[in-house]
């Protein structure tokens, strides 16, 4: 919620913050694939840098002192859950990617020269994918949560399908 998000940018340090200590999750770091999920970081981690810092320099007694830190903040709330929901997508979509590319490998080539099963990427990959869509769309979610959760919701019907006839 907003108002946890504000509550946590007060106790924050500026070199302590969330974004800044998340990494890539879908490929290795040193990935040239991975440079859009590095890029959702590092501008989710650059806002987040100017909303810490921003109670240093606005505020009653400082620099720029016709707004409250929190109200700058606080319009700072929304581009954070965009980045947050872009990187939720950007992980889903990557991992069903992923996991098509690894099926055609075990299909071609057969589970014992690729090492992937099919039926342990359908438990460990796309069951689980699946239901994290779906948990994306429940009520407690923020909207835009929810909304990245209805993006990806074809992606869940097609695994959904792709289960039942496995």
């Amino acid at each position: 919620s907003r108002s946890a998000y504000l509550a946590r940018l007060q106790v924050t340090h500026p070199t302590n913050g969330w974004w800044a200590k998340q990494e890539p999750l879908c490929l290795e770091i040193n990935n040239p694939l991975s440079l859009p999920e590095k890029l959702v970081l590092c501008l989710a981690t650059q806002v987040e840098q100017l909303s810490l810092i921003v109670s240093e320099y606005m505020g009653e007694g400082h620099a720029v002192s016709i707004m409250s830190p929190r109200v700058f903040q606080a319009f700072l709330w929304p581009v954070h859950n965009v980045f947050l929901c872009c990187w939720i997508a950007l992980i889903l979509t990557t991992t069903y990617l992923g996991s098509m590319v690894t099926m055609c490998q075990t299909l071609l080539f057969g589970a014992k020269r690729t090492n992937a099963p099919l039926g342990r990427l359908f438990v460990e990959e796309i069951h689980p994918s699946a239901r994290a869509v779906e948990s994306l769309c429940e009520e407690h979610q923020v909207i835009g949560v929810r909304v990245a959760g209805l993006a990806l919701m074809p992606l869940m019907m097609l695994c959904d399908v792709a289960t039942s006839v496995v």
